[in-house]
């Protein structure tokens, strides 16, 4: 009986134990999956300014590109208008 009541306490103790550890793993599995979330928020947060960013200077790229290409094309009409009217004096001068 009283090997029964060791084996018996020795079970107790040893799933005591082992449900310690477990407790032990438990937090630590919880840790890591709040640090784990905390770490994905970060990353989330950086893409996010990262992709307004590169949005940002992408639209600015864009709008110094038409500014640019109005520009030139402003500057064209302004020869073209030059040269007519020097085309228009020099034809009246010849007449």
């Amino acid at each position: 009986m009283e090997k029964c009541v060791d084996v018996m306490k020795k079970r107790v103790e040893d799933l005591e134990k082992k449900n310690r550890e477990l407790e032990k793993s438990k937090k630590m599995a919880e840790l890591q999956l709040a640090a784990n979330e905390s770490l994905m928020r970060l990353i989330k947060k950086q893409m996010e300014e990262k992709t307004t960013f590169y949005n940002n200077a992408l639209q600015s790229f864009m709008n110094k590109d038409r500014d640019e290409a109005n520009l030139l094309l402003e500057t064209n009409e302004k020869i073209v208008v030059s040269i007519r009217s020097k085309r228009s004096r020099t034809s009246v001068e010849a007449a």
